[in-house]
């Protein structure tokens, strides 16, 4: 949880402490390893422990959007967006009202020369959150 805190503000130094304490504390928490392995994805930084820590993750709890999510996002950042697209679309299938995921989903149709189904997807993602501007953004350049 203090990791998770750390990282939405960006101290990003005690967030990787928290998180690694944890890790020695209990080093198979599902949870701990997912946002962590997240955490370091979104920053583009230790993306091979981190997709480790995922696939970890996953394996103990193999329908979890969250997850599922995180493995796929780490995928996207490796560029090998069919390993995400795969692993984006089993997140959405156990919850298609995560706006985060549809949007996710976006990114990677993109990044696979599909922008019709990127601006699809993205669309679908705002219906759920009128409110983020950055995804309004994305819609309006058509763009990452």
């Amino acid at each position: 949880m203090l990791g998770l805190i750390y990282d939405n503000k960006a101290m990003f130094e005690e967030c990787d402490d928290a998180y690694e304490k944890a890790i020695q504390i209990d080093p198979n928490n599902a949870t701990v390893l997912n946002n962590y392995a997240y955490s370091l994805a979104e920053r583009g930084i230790e993306l091979e422990r981190a997709l480790e820590m995922s696939k970890n993750a996953v394996e103990q709890e193999p329908e979890n959007p969250s997850f599922l999510d995180t493995i796929g996002w780490i995928y996207f950042k490796l560029e090998d967006f069919v390993k995400a697209k795969k692993y984006i679309e089993d997140a959405i299938d156990h919850d298609k009202n995560d706006d985060a995921l549809l949007n996710h989903l976006g990114d990677v149709y993109l990044k696979m020369g599909n922008k019709e189904k990127a601006l699809e997807f993205w669309k679908k993602s705002l219906e759920l959150n009128k409110s983020n501007e950055d995804l309004k953004q994305k819609i309006e350049k058509g763009d990452l």
